[in-house]
């Protein structure tokens, strides 16, 4: 059985749900670059978004282990 760690590829339900989060962040994110002034704030804000969609990931990632091997046990 898969690892809790290991790389689990996303079926397809599961990179629906990504690409939905990334075209969701990525309007943050140009928003951020178009309205935003450059420094110190904008540079935090960016992080933030990228620390949001790779925690969005994680869950995502998650949720297919659990669809996919709890079910096993």
């Amino acid at each position: 059985m898969l690892g809790k760690f290991e790389l689990l590829p996303y079926d397809s339900s599961s990179q629906a749900l990504s690409n939905s989060a990334l075209q969701k962040v990525d309007d943050v994110r140009a928003f951020i670059e178009t309205n935003i002034k450059p420094g110190r704030e904008a540079s935090l804000a960016m992080t933030k978004v990228e620390e949001c969609f790779m925690w969005i990931g994680k869950a995502i990632r998650n949720d297919q282990y659990e669809r996919q091997f709890k079910k096993e046990e």
